[in-house]
């Protein structure tokens, strides 16, 4: 409808610059006679003829012709304004419709848009699920770790306990071997001291028996309380018990 606008309004516009060419031209052409009725000698024409006749109406008429010259040439304005005015209304009807096409084709994927919402949101809900889900095994997870490290603290102190425990036995256990060491060190020493001194009455008693053997050839027997012990007479010696005690009184 506005194309068939423009068109007209453009042979408008044509025709209304030819007839005021033409207008122009013509006016360009013709002189208008002067109202004046005296005639010029020197023209040769009779004074019984007035040229100023028709000169009102052709007045009229050259009035009439400019002001539509004028009228057409503010039409051709017009017009050309209005040309101006449909080119810029098309060009936003052309934006428009392609506008609407555009949103006529984003319309038609609105079913395909709201299939995928929905598939979105159920996604959606079972990551949710699964989050929430996450979160107990989290809570899980957290409730043994800390149940782990209070029984991993129980058994560091029960260990650090037992060995404290260790040390005070190792070192009690080596005061003791230390005592002992030094008491059965002393005993020794005592029975050492004891078994010095017996033998030391041995010898001097066996000394005696000896001088008393050399001098009468026997020993005096001496009654002893208690279990009967061998004298040196009742005792019959063998070849190596005699050298061993040859040896043993050369020494």
């Amino acid at each position: 409808m506005l194309e068939n606008i423009k068109k007209k309004l453009n042979n408008a516009f044509k025709e209304g610059i030819h007839m005021t060419e033409n207008i122009s031209t013509q006016f360009s052409r013709v002189t208008s006679p002067t109202l004046d009725s005296n005639n010029d000698p020197e023209l040769g024409i009779p004074p019984e003829i007035n040229i100023a006749a028709g000169a009102e109406l052709l007045q009229k008429y050259e009035d009439a012709w400019i002001n539509t010259y004028e009228a057409n040439k503010a039409n051709v304005e017009v017009a050309k304004n209005i040309t101006e005015t449909i080119d810029r209304l098309q060009q936003r009807m052309q934006t428009r419709q392609v506008n609407i096409n555009d949103m006529m084709t984003c319309l038609a994927g609105l079913p395909t848009i709201e299939a995928n919402l929905k598939a979105s949101l159920e996604k959606f809900n079972q990551i949710e699920a699964l989050g929430f889900a996450v979160e107990e095994k989290i809570a899980d997870l957290l409730n043994v770790t800390q149940m782990l490290d209070r029984q991993e603290l129980i058994i560091q102190m029960n260990l650090e306990a037992k060995c404290k425990e260790m040390i005070e036995l190792e070192a009690q256990q080596q005061k003791e071997a230390t005592e002992q060491r030094l008491k059965i060190q002393k005993e020794e020493e005592k029975l050492k001291q004891l078994q010095q001194e017996r033998q030391a009455v041995f010898d001097d008693a066996f000394q005696s028996d000896m001088q008393a053997f050399k001098q009468t050839g026997g020993v005096a027997k001496i009654e002893l309380k208690g279990p009967r012990v061998m004298t040196l007479e009742e005792i019959d010696l063998d070849n190596d018990d005699t050298n061993d005690l040859e040896d043993f009184l050369n020494d």
